[in-house]
Parts: C-alpha cells; sequence; structure tokens
C-alpha cells in the first residue's frame, strides 16, 4: 500500500542480479569483510559489484543486512569459491599397495605446502595393477599455481596424477 507510490516517487531505476551474482557477494562479504548475510541481504553488494549500475558523483552505499543464512550453504559456496579460485583441488593418483605407499604420497603433498582435506582409497571401477590401490585426494592450496608445482613435484616422483 505505502511501497508502490514511494517507489514510484523515489526510484531513478532498477537493476536485477542473478543467483550467481547474490552467491558471489556472499562469498566476498565472508572472504573480504568478515560479514555473514544471507542472500536477500547480499543483493545491494551483488548490484554494486556487478559493474552495471550507471557512475553517480558522491559516496555509495550498498546495505547489508539480514544474517540469517544457513551455515551449510554459506559453508558450500566457501568452499565452491576456494574450487573456482584453484584454491582447493581434488586428484587422483594410484600408490603402491604395500606398507608405507601412501606415506611416501603424503610426505611428497606435506613438502609441497598442499593441506589434505580428505582422501579415499580407490579399489574399484579403477583400472590399477596387481599390489597397486587408488587414491583421491582433496586438497588445499595457495592456487592454480601452488597446484601445478604439486603436479610437477608428484610426476618427478613417477605419480601419475590427474586433476578433476
Amino acid at each position: 500500500m505505502y511501497t508502490l507510490p514511494l517507489l514510484r516517487e523515489l526510484l531513478s531505476s532498477l537493476e536485477t542480479v542473478s543467483e550467481e551474482e547474490i552467491a558471489a557477494a556472499m562469498v566476498f562479504l565472508a572472504e573480504r569483510a568478515k560479514l555473514v548475510a544471507e542472500g536477500a541481504g547480499a543483493v545491494a553488494v551483488a548490484a554494486a559489484r556487478s559493474g552495471r549500475l550507471a557512475p553517480r558523483e558522491g559516496t555509495t552505499v550498498a546495505i547489508v543486512s539480514g544474517g540469517n543464512v544457513d551455515n551449510g550453504l554459506l559453508a558450500s559456496l566457501l568452499r565452491r569459491n576456494e574450487t573456482v579460485a584453484g584454491r582447493r583441488v581434488r586428484m587422483f593418483t594410484r600408490v603402491p599397495d604395500r606398507p608405507g605407499g601412501l606415506a611416501d604420497l603424503l610426505k611428497l603433498i606435506a613438502d609441497a605446502r598442499a593441506n589434505l582435506l580428505t582422501l579415499e582409497h580407490v579399489r574399484e571401477a579403477v583400472a590399477l595393477n596387481v599390489r597397486e590401490t587408488g587414491v583421491e585426494l582433496t586438497l588445499e592450496t595457495r592456487g592454480p599455481e601452488h597446484a601445478e608445482q604439486l603436479r610437477q613435484a608428484l610426476e618427478r616422483a613417477g605419480y601419475e596424477v590427474t586433476f578433476d
């Protein structure tokens, strides 16, 4: 009853943003500003970051409101952003299925200063030689260059590495 007449009087333009832009704004706020905002509360930041707003003189303010965000959703958005930025990678390789085989691989990863998040033995649905096992690892790196350095170090040590 009150909103539409006010909008007609005061609104000079309207910009829409996508779900992806809202998610990126939520991640930006969490990582850079250390603020937690729900999707609706991050819309103004999404619009400001879109580059589609007409420049205006003076100071621009984006109102951030509402911290009612599901923790699982926010964690998922942050993990996805790390993957897109190349700071979280999944790799597959094969290791000798003998005592110390996995430890040798993990030492190389530690020496390369990558952080192991998850590790899964893969013994089925993969072509493996007798006495070897596959391993799928999720790792944190400093970025794409660091991930490539890790790959090169592992390949120099004789591992065949596939990154997802």
